[in-house]
């Protein structure tokens, strides 16, 4: 709900809220989680791993582009498939 609050209050500036949530191998996460651990998660998203900095890096880009101009107030659903219930 915070993301969809601030895209509304914030397009008129011309500015575009989104946010994509997910388990993305940092090197916090990678810190914190045993190899072993983070291949058991990865295996739990339909792509069989754990989203990387360069799929968080892509969809960034993507949203800064003028193809995304109409794209505001959305979760990016970047889970590699994973669906929540």
């Amino acid at each position: 709900m915070l993301t969809r609050h601030l895209a509304v209050d914030l397009a008129p500036h011309g500015v575009r809220i989104n946010c994509t949530p997910s388990a993305i191998e940092t090197e916090r996460l990678i810190e914190l989680m045993p190899a072993p651990a983070r291949e058991q998660l990865g295996q739990s998203f339909p792509l069989r791993r754990i989203g990387t900095v360069d799929d968080v890096a892509d969809t960034a880009l993507f949203l800064a582009t003028r193809q995304s101009s109409w794209i505001t107030g959305v979760t990016i659903d970047l889970t590699g498939g994973r669906v929540s219930a």
